[in-house]
Formats: structure tokens, C-alpha cells, sequence
């Protein structure tokens, strides 16, 4: 009778298995890039680390990923929102307004100062060690 029990619970463990595909599956998200959005966000605001997710799906380059792209996170139960970086070349240039000064004379530079010619004087050089001839 033990043994018949055994093999109940073994045939119902096989079976319970078998229905849900021989694994339990963590929660994961696909999340599809947007204009703006960068892998370094993406990782940030899921909180996986942004070289993980690059190697997982088999991104070469993390700074080329294009919109649309599919990004799997693993381990994120739902999806969510991703802001988009703003680049600072991407940023509406403003208008130039050039405004015109007044047109003002240059200063006057003071006048040059002659000064007189210095005297020319040889240097003097006095050897403080005698140098010593060894035969």
C-alpha cells in the first residue's frame, strides 16, 4: 500500500510538470523603443543592469538601438514608462538677434617713453673650483 502512494504522488507531480511545460517562468517584459529612449535608461528605469540587457538580446553597440526595436527585460512584472533623453544637439536652436553698438572711436594709446640706451658690459666669470690635472 506505501508504494501505491509513491507512485500516486509521483504520477501526479509528473502530470502537474507536464501542464505548466516542465518549468515555472519568471516574469518578463518586452519593451519597444520610442524616440528619445536610450538602453541606459531603459535598464535604469527597470533596474537591470544596462550591459546584461545588451548581451541578452544580442546588442552589439548599446548607442545604435533604433526605434521600434523589441528589448526583452527579464524579471519585470508589467511594463513601464521610459522617458526620453534629450540631447543637447536635439534641442530647438533660438534665434541669433545681432544688435549693432554704436560706433565709438578706438582709445588713444599713451605715447612711447624713450628711454635711453643701456650700456653694453662684458659678463665677468670667476672659476670658483681650480680644475686639478691628474697624470
Amino acid at each position: 500500500m506505501y508504494f501505491f502512494y509513491i507512485k500516486l504522488c509521483l504520477l501526479t507531480l509528473v502530470l502537474a510538470l507536464t501542464a505548466c511545460g516542465g518549468h515555472v517562468s519568471s516574469p518578463s517584459v518586452y519593451h519597444t523603443v520610442e524616440k528619445g529612449q536610450t538602453l541606459y535608461t531603459i535598464s535604469k528605469v527597470y533596474g537591470v543592469d544596462e550591459i546584461y540587457l545588451a548581451r541578452i538580446n544580442k546588442i552589439s553597440d548599446p548607442t545604435q538601438i533604433r526605434v521600434g526595436t523589441r528589448i526583452y527585460i527579464p524579471g519585470a512584472a508589467a511594463k513601464k514608462s521610459v522617458p526620453a533623453t534629450i540631447f543637447h544637439n536635439e534641442e530647438p536652436q533660438k534665434p541669433i538677434s545681432i544688435v549693432q553698438s554704436p560706433v565709438t572711436q578706438p582709445a588713444k594709446e599713451p605715447p612711447l617713453v624713450k628711454q635711453p640706451p643701456r650700456p653694453i658690459t662684458k659678463p665677468t666669470i670667476k672659476p670658483t673650483i681650480k680644475p686639478t690635472i691628474k697624470p
